[in-house]
Order: C-alpha cells, then sequence, then structure tokens
C-alpha cells in the first residue's frame, strides 16, 4: 500500500509516493517532465498517473492521497487590489484535479489537505538524523503562513510560533531580487552569488524600511497579497535609494552591491534568530530545515557558526518540491525514514543507443576514470549521467555538468558557451571527503551541496571559488549511489594531488536539470559539451580526439 503527496499548484509542482511501511518510492518534479523550469504550476491527473505507472504503483495499491497546501486558506489572504481571474481559475483546477485523482483511486482511506508549512516540517523532520529534531520552516508564504517552529507530538506534529503576511522574509529577499533587476525562478540564488561583491553597509536602511530581523516582521507592513508586498517593497527602496536595474552591459553600482550584501546580511540574522528562538522553546539535539528561504546556502553555512543545536538538517529539497514528501508522510503518522540517497527521480535507462548527432561512441574499459580525468585535466567539459536523477534544484552527481576546478578558464567557458548565464555567478566543487580539510577547512560533510564555505586554499581551485573565497561545497564519502564519481575524484587527485571537480547541473540557461537519456543528449548539443559519460559508454564530439 502507498501514500501519495501531490503538490499540485504553484512552483516546484511534485509527486511523492511513500510504501506504507516508510520506504521512499519516488519524489518526481514535473519541470523534468514537463521541460519548464519551475513547473508549468499545475499538475495534470494524467501526469500524476504517468509517474504512478512509471513507479509500478497500482492506483489500486494507494491508500492515501494528501495535498500539501489547504486551497480554503487562501481566502484568507488580503483579497488585493480587484479580482485575480487567473487565481481563480488555477482554482477551480486544482479542486477539479482532486475530484479526479480521488476517483480513480479505489481503495482509497484517506483524502486530505495539510498546511503548507506543516507539510514542508513533516519532509525535514521525518527524515532527519535524529527522532526528536525541531523543525523550523521558512519561505515566502504557504497559504498565509511564512515561518515556523514545530515539534513532534503524541498527536502528531505541532507548530509552536509562526508568522503570517505580511511578515515574510522569503518575498522581502525576492523583493531584492526583483528590485535588482534578477530573474528567473533561481534570481534569489543570483542575488545570493552578487552579494558576495558588496559591503553590508546598508542593514540599518533595510531593518528601518523593510524587514526587522528581531521581530521577525515587515516594518510597518499591512495585509497585502504577496504580489502587492514586493511591489510596495520595491517601491520603498526605489524612494530611498533610486532604481536598482544595472544599465545594460554594465555591472552593478557599489551602492546597488551594498544592498545585495546588507539584503543577505539581513536574512542571516533573521534565520540566525529564528533558530535559537526555536531551541529556546524546544532544547532537542538537532533542527531540520525546510522551506524555500533554506535553499540559501550561504546563510546555511553560516548559521553552523552560532546555532544552539548539535546538528543541522537540511534536505536536499526543502523548496516546495518537499512538501509533496512532507504531505505523503503526515498521512502515514510522520514516522522516521530514512534518505538513503538524493537520487528519488527518474532512471536513466539503457544506454546502448546512438549517440547524439556529432558524437561518436567510445567504449569506456578498466581504465576508464583515468581517461576521462585525463579529458577533465585538459580542459574538457563533460556531461556526466548514471541511474536515477537527484530531487531538488541542485545537481548532486547523476545529472551533471563537469569540469576542472584548476583553471578560471574553465569556469569563463561554462558561464559563457556552456551554461549561458551572467560570468559573475560562481561554480560549486564536488570534493571527496578526506581532501575537504586541506581545501575548506575542517572535516564537514556537506552531501547535498546546501552550504558555502570558506576555502582555505583559494589558489588550488581558482575555478571552484567565489570572488569573496567561499564555495558551494558537495563532499563525496562512501555513499554506493555515489561510488563512479567517486572513482573518478581519485582518478583526478591521482594527477593534481587533490580529488575535485566542478560540478553544475546538467541543463542550459532556462532549463530544467536533465532527466531522460533525450535530455541528456538534447543538453550535450544545446550547450556542446566536449562529450557526456555514461555508464560504460562515452559520447564524444566529433572534433575532438579520444584520448
Amino acid at each position: 500500500m502507498y501514500s501519495v503527496g501531490v503538490n499540485a499548484l504553484g512552483n516546484d509542482v511534485s509527486v511523492a509516493i511513500v510504501r506504507e511501511d516508510g520506504v521512499i518510492v519516488a519524489l518526481a518534479e514535473e519541470e523534468r517532465y514537463s521541460g519548464v523550469k519551475g513547473s508549468t504550476r499545475a499538475a495534470t491527473a494524467e501526469w500524476v498517473w504517468s509517474v504512478l505507472d512509471e513507479f509500478s504503483v497500482p492506483p489500486r495499491d494507494v491508500t492515501h492521497l494528501t495535498f500539501p497546501r489547504i486551497q480554503a486558506h487562501h481566502l484568507l489572504r488580503a483579497p488585493g487590489a480587484g479580482a485575480d481571474p487567473v487565481a481563480a481559475r488555477a482554482g477551480d483546477g486544482y479542486a477539479t484535479l482532486v475530484r479526479t485523482l480521488a476517483a480513480r483511486l479505489p481503495n482509497l482511506l484517506t483524502v486530505a489537505e495539510v498546511r503548507h508549512h506543516t507539510a514542508h516540517a513533516a519532509s525535514a523532520m521525518c527524515t532527519a538524523t535524529t527522532a526528536d529534531p525541531t523543525g523550523v520552516t521558512c519561505d515566502g508564504v504557504g497559504e498565509v503562513q511564512t515561518a515556523g517552529i514545530h515539534v513532534r507530538t503524541p498527536q502528531g506534529l505541532r507548530t509552536l510560533w509562526s508568522r503570517r503576511l505580511p511578515h515574510s522574509l522569503g518575498l522581502v529577499y525576492e523583493a531584492v531580487a526583483d528590485w535588482l533587476g534578477l530573474d528567473g525562478v533561481e534570481k534569489e540564488g543570483k542575488l545570493m552569488g552578487l552579494s558576495a561583491y558588496g559591503q553590508p553597509t546598508q542593514v540599518e536602511l533595510l531593518t528601518k524600511e523593510v524587514f526587522d530581523p528581531v521581530t521577525f516582521e515587515l516594518d510597518g507592513g499591512q495585509d497585502r497579497t504577496p504580489d502587492e508586498l514586493k511591489r510596495e517593497i520595491r517601491s520603498r527602496l526605489v524612494a530611498a535609494i533610486g532604481p536598482g536595474t544595472a544599465a545594460p552591459g554594465e555591472f552593478y553600482s557599489p551602492q546597488q552591491l551594498e544592498i545585495a550584501a546588507s539584503a543577505q546580511a539581513v536574512a542571516e540574522d533573521a534565520l540566525a534568530r529564528l533558530i535559537a528562538h526555536s531551541f529556546d522553546l524546544h532544547r532537542a539535539e538537532e533542527v531540520a530545515c525546510a522551506g524555500g528561504v533554506f535553499l540559501n546556502s550561504l546563510a546555511n553555512g553560516r548559521l553552523l557558526a552560532s546555532s544552539p543545536y548539535r546538528h543541522h538538517w537540511v534536505p536536499p529539497f526543502v523548496g516546495d518540491t518537499g512538501s509533496s514528501l512532507g504531505a505523503a508522510l503526515l498521512a502515514l503518522g510522520s514516522p522516521r525514514v530514512d534518505l538513503d540517497s538524493p537520487f528519488l527521480g527518474s532512471e536513466l535507462g539503457a544506454v546502448d543507443r546512438d549517440p547524439p548527432a556529432g558524437y561518436w561512441s567510445v567504449p569506456l574499459d578498466r581504465e576508464w576514470s583515468t581517461q576521462v580525468a585525463g579529458w577533465l585535466l585538459d580542459g574538457w567539459i563533460i556531461g556526466w549521467a548514471e541511474g536515477r536523477s537527484e530531487v531538488g534544484p541542485r545537481a548532486l552527481g547523476h545529472r551533471s555538468i563537469l569540469a576542472s576546478a584548476f583553471d578560471q578558464r574553465t569556469r569563463d567557458r561554462l558561464n559563457d558557451t556552456i551554461k549561458q548565464r551572467e560570468g559573475w555567478r560562481p561554480f560549486a566543487p564536488v570534493v571527496i571527503e578526506e581532501d575537504t580539510p586541506a581545501l575548506f577547512g575542517g572535516c564537514r560533510t556537506v552531501t547535498y551541496m546546501n552550504q558555502v564555505l570558506d576555502c582555505v586554499a583559494p589558489q588550488l581551485v581558482p575555478s571552484g571559488v567565489h570572488v569573496d573565497d567561499t564555495a558551494r561545497v558537495q563532499t563525496v564519502g562512501d555513499e554506493p549511489a555515489m561510488s563512479r564519481l567517486r572513482q573518478l575524484l581519485l582518478a583526478v587527485k591521482e594527477r593534481r594531488g587533490h580529488g575535485v571537480v566542478i560540478n553544475t547541473s546538467l541543463n542550459v540557461r532556462g532549463m530544467p536539470i536533465a532527466r531522460s537519456l533525450d535530455d541528456v543528449a538534447r543538453t550535450a548539443l544545446d550547450c556542446s559539451l566536449d562529450a557526456v559519460v555514461l555508464d560504460g559508454v562515452a559520447w564524444v564530439r566529433h572534433d575532438r580526439a579520444p584520448r
């Protein structure tokens, strides 16, 4: 029997399937199927059926169907300036989807909606490493809630503290990104990267005009819809500072960069205070974090320095993708489950197919890791695909683009011609655990690339560090699902003394991470990758001679 969670509307539309004994069967992200980054913003019954079929779950075996939002609670938001026909149509479609799915699942025991932040909390608390963590959630907005502190009780998860609209750290951070002219579903990530170029000299202005990290409140905020709130915040910034968008062809001004750095500092201060308050309310060993604000890996890394907790757990699906998993787990009574790996998406499938046009197949023998390491160190940029795809917004070693961390020119080529994105944006290194202290200090394990660390030897990995000598690191230990990547990193270590390469997502700008082998082939062509390494075979571009 299975519990199914469906995040049906908004960003990160997804389906989670959990077996009744707590085994996570799958976490499918709609964007990987539709090719629309951030999702098409609405699930269809046909897509949900296709996911059940892909993972061999008969509809008759689904006993619980849960949605991580209470649609009626959206009516508690401020009505805004006039009716929103798009939102009304979305609500109608959501109701139809619920009815359609329930009607075609003949043995359902429960059909339920749960609060969005409760689902976020469950996704982190149920997969945490200890039995009784404190759950902390923070995002733009759920139904009306924007942050919360949660604990486990015999009756289920309980919220001890919460904030609601208009007091939203997530919306404030997004509004600053909008003011700066950053765009796309990853604009908050761009703001995080941009913050390294400035100094946080405008913290007082932001806390006075916008958001107070002490009270976790929007200064002078009144009830607004989320879009109205963001417009109001942008207007305050324009009135206090002026326009934020950089002129065409120019980098940001010092003042604009100061605002970026200050917004990051305010976010870190607010989150640190939220974590400290959660410990005051529930003195656990571990804090389990979820919600889109915890995609801020720079804040995650710095929170550890001041945290009262012994352990911090930030799963790879902290965004709304994870809310479907939390919903499925809540229906089963919020059990503790083992997150063995983040590879919960689609299988790559058999690789014995013709390569894409312009590539030839090169069989890989027992010395394949030495061969591929040589390609990387010669400046090749390669795709890397195997097994099931990872979940969440970051490539974790099954759908990746890899490149040398030892050559600054590699990063420039990655930004300019491969990823086709802003040249100031950093890339993330993936490193074997035993080399982490020599490059990044300490002995920290960062499995899911969700923390930024200071680099103690930036000269050794020039394409893997940001302008402030930090890096969003992923470490590789002895996890079975990472054995091939570890073998490659060890071969790089043999040649260069450290087992580290650049790891970025296998996609081109504006597209989601590749899911299927067809996606991999299309990305190879769109990005003009030098090679794509699969399990047992490589596709090598015709103008690249195999070593």
